[in-house]
């Protein structure tokens, strides 16, 4: 009988276990909304760490040679976010020119996406703000900047998204 939960038990290890290639959609993004204390305390709760572990690379002492790269792939990540929201008919709800946001990204090594925590600034309703964050989950899985380091990074800043 202990024969055969083993023989089970590997069976079920090899079937289970060795789908080790990642679809897109598996990806799970971690999103914060950093207006809303619970999602704050959220973000100290799990003990992410997150700038001790993730060089911004907008300072320019950190990136040095590379920070047109690095303004390069923030203006490129912004532009195709905006084009994002505009093809899925996402609405801000408010009367403005521009959305003005904070955003700190955390990017693993290959540039893609592992957190966006963001702060809207203008007086978006909070079904909004929750459109918003959930776009940005499908956002950040299909989407990479151009750099790529040895180490996670991240960028950060204030941004202004045009209203559309």
């Amino acid at each position: 009988m202990r024969s055969k939960v083993i023989i089970v038990l590997f069976f079920m290890f090899l079937v289970f276990g060795c789908n080790t290639k990642k679809d897109k959609k598996d990806i799970e993004v971690l999103v914060f909304n950093l207006k809303d204390q619970t999602e704050k305390e959220k973000i100290n709760f799990l003990k992410l760490k997150l700038d001790e572990s993730h060089q911004n690379l907008l300072n320019p002492s950190i990136s040095k040679d590379s920070i047109g790269k690095v303004y390069k792939s923030w203006s490129e990540l912004h532009n195709n976010l905006y084009k994002f929201l505009v093809k899925n008919n996402f609405n801000w709800g408010v009367k403005k020119k521009n959305i003005k946001l904070f955003n700190k990204i955390y990017f693993n090594k290959d540039g893609g996406i592992k957190v966006y925590a963001f702060r809207i600034y203008d007086s978006v309703s909070e079904i909004n703000t929750q459109k918003y964050k959930k776009l940005i989950k499908e956002f950040a899985k299909e989407v990479k900047v151009s750099i790529k380091k040895s180490d996670d990074f991240a960028q950060c800043g204030k941004i202004s998204l045009p209203n559309f």
